[in-house]
C-alpha cells in the first residue's frame, strides 16, 4: 500500500477500491451460485456416480450390494408365496380337483 499525500490520490485510491470491491462482490455471488448448484441433491448424486465410475472396486461393491438386495427381495417374495400356498395344501387342492 502506498502513502497517499494529496486529495486527488485519495479520491483515486477510493475509486480503485470501489471498483475492486465491485469485482470481488460479483466473484463472490458467482461462487455462491456455483456452490448452491453443486449442492443440489441431483448434482450430488451425479458427482457420486461419476466418482463411482472411476473406481473399479467401488463398482464391484455397488454391483454386489445391488445383487444381494435383489436376491433377498426375491427370496422374501418366494417365502411369502410359499407361505400362502404350502406344498401340502397345493397337493390337496390338486387331488381334490382330480377327484371331482
Amino acid at each position: 500500500m502506498r502513502n497517499i499525500t494529496t486529495t486527488k490520490e485519495l479520491k483515486d485510491s477510493i475509486e480503485e477500491l470501489c471498483i475492486k470491491e465491485g469485482q470481488q462482490w460479483q466473484e463472490l455471488k458467482l461462487q455462491f451460485s456455483t456452490t448452491c448448484e453443486s449442492l443440489k441433491p441431483i448434482n450430488l448424486l451425479k458427482s457420486a456416480l461419476q466418482e463411482a465410475q472411476k473406481d473399479p472396486d467401488l463398482k464391484k461393491q455397488v454391483l454386489h450390494t445391488a445383487l444381494d438386495l435383489g436376491i433377498n427381495y426375491l427370496i422374501k417374495k418366494a417365502n411369502a408365496f410359499t407361505a400362502n400356498f404350502s406344498g401340502l395344501d397345493f397337493l390337496k387342492n390338486i387331488f381334490k380337483k382330480n377327484d371331482e
